[in-house]
């Protein structure tokens, strides 16, 4: 199949060229991620990731504090859906948040 760049194929529509054949995969390709999109929907909220900084922000610490922890085991650590891409799964973070406030509770009753 024909694969212009963009430059390449403002060129060929301004002299008069048809442009690039269009993909009849298209379509269904668009289906699919629509599907996706869909049952990514569904899941329940406490199977979200957050971002170092949604996590930064939920628990009020630093990132240099977030990654410390974490490498600590005190929090859960992140999972890497892709290379580079740290996220916390927001369940972890939601039970490490109860488990605080049951400790210090305890350390109030005491």
């Amino acid at each position: 199949m024909l694969s212009l760049t963009a430059p390449a194929l403002d060129h060929a529509v301004k002299r008069g060229a048809a442009p690039a054949p269009v993909d009849p995969d298209a379509a269904e390709r668009r289906w699919r991620l629509s599907d996706i999109r869909a049952q990514l929907d569904a899941l329940p909220a406490r199977a979200r990731l957050l971002r170092e900084e949604e996590v930064v922000a939920m628990l009020s610490i630093g990132r240099s504090t977030l990654w410390r922890l974490s490498k600590q085991g005190a929090l859960p650590g992140p999972v890497y859906p892709a290379p580079g891409s740290a996220r916390w799964r927001l369940q972890d973070i939601e039970d490490y948040l109860s488990a605080i406030t049951a400790r210090r509770a305890e350390r109030a009753a005491a």
